[in-house]
């Protein structure tokens, strides 16, 4: 039974945790998604220069 207040701060911790990455999920999908093309064709460009496609 002593456990029990720890059990439930440590749950209250999760659900504040969790809130936080739900309410950052949709930028940090909107980061990505633009970071994706940008990667993209930063490694076409690389890939270009250094001939890799040619081969």
């Amino acid at each position: 039974m002593g456990f029990e207040p720890r059990s439930d701060v440590v749950a209250h911790g999760f659900a504040v945790r969790n809130r936080g990455l739900e309410a950052t999920a949709p930028s940090l999908w909107a980061a990505s998604l633009i970071q994706i093309p940008v990667h993209a064709s930063l490694l076409t460009s690389v890939r270009r220069r250094s001939g890799e496609d040619g081969i």
